[in-house]
């Protein structure tokens, strides 16, 4: 994958406009309350049904307490009309193999009963996450192991996912750079338009040390 930096002065202030117009507006939640949280899963607010629904990978659905009646649904982000990329992102757990070794055949076997075979499935059952395999979902489904909640939105998700994250999006000094800043935009304690020189200018160095 190509190492860029954003660099689109416009694109990223049309991002961040967009970002501050949502909490301007009263989409999301104001941030002071909405922090109080470690987890929007525990939110009082949602769980309260003050607010309509909150972005977080599928597993946060399975700790949700829904036991005042609460019905839920997972649905996949907005994607714009002719968006190349869509920002779906599903990371299913992982198992690896050596391809050139005496042993291959017998870990391609393994591999093959692991992720397909019914009583494998029963035996995983939700334990790695939502399995990828349709069938297999479907199968736990029908035996009253899986959550139907949480199996529907990973097809959802699968059918539009992008491609893999590049391991730079999620390095801790990236991802801490971009949080605050974002941050900082959702307390209005910044404009869009600082917020991209603060990308472009600053970006780049942080990067740069880290390859």
């Amino acid at each position: 994958m190509p190492r860029t930096i954003p660099s689109d002065r416009d694109a990223l202030i049309a991002a961040f406009t967009w970002l501050q117009k949502l909490y301007i507006e009263g989409v999301c939640e104001p941030v002071e309350s909405s922090r109080a949280y470690s987890d929007s899963s525990s939110n009082k607010k949602f769980l309260n049904n003050e607010v309509a629904c909150f972005f977080s990978g599928s597993s946060s659905v399975a700790n949700l307490d829904t036991s005042n009646g609460l019905q839920l649904e997972l649905v996949n982000i907005p994607i714009m009309e002719g968006a190349v990329k869509t920002g779906v992102l599903t990371q299913p757990a992982q198992c690896m193999m050596i391809s050139k070794n005496e042993r291959s055949e017998e870990a391609l076997k393994f591999m093959n009963w692991f992720w397909n075979d019914p009583d494998a499935a029963m035996i995983l059952k939700d334990c790695r996450g939502v399995p990828p395999v349709a069938s297999v979902r479907e199968f736990l489904e029908e035996k009253g192991e899986l959550n139907p909640v949480l199996s529907q939105g990973v097809s959802k998700a699968l059918s539009v996912t992008d491609d893999p994250i590049y391991p730079l999006n999620e390095n801790t000094e990236v991802f801490s750079f971009m949080f605050s800043l974002m941050e900082q935009l959702c307390y209005m304690t910044i404009t869009p338009e600082e917020a991209a020189d603060i990308v472009i200018n600053d970006l780049p160095e942080i990067v740069a040390e880290i390859i």
